[in-house]
């Protein structure tokens, strides 16, 4: 398996999806998108672990859209905001221009949600290349209840919205957010997708 290489990539829109296993999003992919999908070996498990080994010098032409506050236009080095031990990394001496999505909390569900990213997007001018991070599918969960809203799922519940089907269901409803947005049809053309484990 090719080892992933962000910035060698040929890309000008990378899309972040935060916690997403590829097993499902394979499976769910092509109902949303029409392009090739190829799996790549990841240089990290965590946040924090990526941003360190794939980002270590300025890229002036990137936006970074952040529904993470790890990446946060405050100047807030990793070592403060995740491990005293943690290498001093700063977004702001790798990106160009860092919109902090991760400050619009919808309060019922504590997380920033798919469409607060996307309007950022939408309403935000940015520079030639934009990172997109999604923090969906990750903790905490959301998804569809009987009604057709959201719902937060707590940890007690995990086991029983970690299912194989459930996963799949919260990754086709942040593809058909992505897929089914203005940004998206804009854009498409050149968009290179990252999937956490």
């Amino acid at each position: 398996m090719k080892k992933q290489k962000i910035l060698n990539g040929n890309w000008d829109n990378l899309i972040i999806l935060d916690a997403c296993r590829y097993d499902i999003f394979e499976k769910v992919y092509d109902k949303y998108f029409e392009a090739d999908l190829e799996k790549r070996d990841s240089r990290a498990g965590s946040t924090q672990e990526w941003l360190v080994k794939n980002f270590n010098e300025l890229l002036i032409d990137t936006t970074y859209f952040s529904a993470n506050p790890y990446i946060n236009s405050r100047g807030i080095p990793l070592n403060k905001t995740y491990r005293e031990d943690f290498p001093a990394w700063k977004p702001t001496e790798n990106f160009g221009q860092i919109v902090d999505v991760w400050e619009k909390v919808d309060n019922r569900f504590n997380t920033t949600m798919p469409n607060m990213v996307i309007e950022s997007v939408i309403k935000t001018p940015s520079l030639k290349r934009k990172i997109i991070h999604f923090i969906q599918p990750h903790l905490p969960f959301i998804h569809p209840d009987l009604k057709g809203e959201y719902q937060w799922k707590s940890k007690d519940n995990l086991k029983k919205s970690n299912s194989e089907h459930q996963r799949s269901n919260r990754i086709k409803k942040i593809a058909k957010n992505i897929a089914s947005c203005v940004f998206f049809d804009l854009y498409k053309n050149n968009i290179c997708f990252y999937l956490f484990l």
